[in-house]
C-alpha cells in the first residue's frame, strides 16, 4: 500500500507480509548448478573447494561437483575439490583443452590438483 509501512500497521503486516514471508521461507532453497568465487586472498575454500596460490586468482563456473571449473589469474595453483569422487579411483583431468593427466582420487574422495595459470585462465574438466 502506498505510504504505509508495514511494521508501523498490524493490519498491513498481518494480512500482507507475514502470508507472503512464509511462503517464501517455506519454498526450498535453489541451489544453481555452478558458481563463481572472487576473493583477494591467496588460499580460499568455498563450496567444498580449497585452493591455495602465490598470488590472487578468481574460480569461476564452478560444478559443484566438481567436475569442472576455471581458474583467471596468474601463477600457479593448488585446487582440491570436492569430496564427490571415489577414493582410490583415477580419473582423466584435462586442463586447459592441452594438459591431460590422470589423477586418483585421495582416501576423502578429493582429487589434488596443480593447474598452471600460463595465460591467465585455466578450464579444467574431469572425467572417468
Amino acid at each position: 500500500h502506498s505510504g504505509v509501512h508495514g511494521a508501523n500497521n498490524a493490519r498491513v503486516y498481518a494480512e500482507d507480509i507475514v502470508g507472503r514471508a512464509n511462503q517464501v521461507f517455506a519454498a526450498a532453497p535453489v541451489t544453481a548448478p555452478t558458481f563463481s568465487y572472487r576473493t583477494a586472498d591467496k588460499d580460499f575454500s568455498v563450496w567444498d573447494y580449497k585452493v591455495s596460490t602465490n598470488r590472487s586468482v578468481a574460480l569461476e563456473d564452478a560444478r559443484r561437483d566438481g567436475r569442472a571449473f576455471s581458474l583467471r589469474g596468474h601463477g600457479t595453483a593448488h585446487v582440491s575439490t570436492p569430496p564427490t569422487f571415489t577414493a582410490g579411483s583415477a580419473y582423466q583431468v584435462t586442463i586447459s583443452s592441452a594438459n591431460r593427466q590422470s589423477v586418483t582420487a585421495d582416501s576423502t574422495g578429493r582429487l589434488q590438483l596443480t593447474v598452471p595459470l600460463n595465460s591467465g585462465h585455466a578450464s579444467v574438466s574431469i572425467g572417468s
